[in-house]
């Protein structure tokens, strides 16, 4: 299995996969492979992907790069929606052709979504 793109939980990850901070407020660019994963695995902890800066080691933290609500732990953040960079390439990529055909629903709502609610 390859870690570029995947799906788990509803949402795609890997590194291929651009994104910016799910720490509210923060607008970094990043990417939601597990460099960037709570924990370092999306499979565990609130699953979510931080930047540097919103993933740390704090100090009753007895793993390694967890956001602050892990370390705590509490509620996890709200996760962000897709960047349009990325909804646009799986709108228009040819490498995502089949993928389209297999989800004609994503593609409406995302069109109209891209597209102020008009298809």
């Amino acid at each position: 299995m390859g870690y570029q793109c995947y799906e788990h939980n509803g949402r795609d990850q890997g590194y291929g996969v651009p994104a910016i901070c799910d720490h509210p407020g923060c607008n970094e660019r990043i990417h939601r492979g597990v460099s960037y994963a709570c924990g370092g695995d999306p499979m565990e902890n609130c699953g979510l992907f931080f930047c540097g800066k919103h993933r740390a080691n704090y100090p009753d933290d007895a793993s390694l790069g967890v956001c602050e609500r892990c370390a705590i732990p509490a509620r996890p953040f709200k996760r962000k929606p897709d960047i349009p960079e990325w909804t646009d390439w799986k709108l228009n990529d040819p490498s995502w052709a089949e993928w389209r055909a297999a989800n004609p629903e994503w593609v409406k709502s995302a069109r109209a979504s891209r597209n102020g609610g008009e298809e």
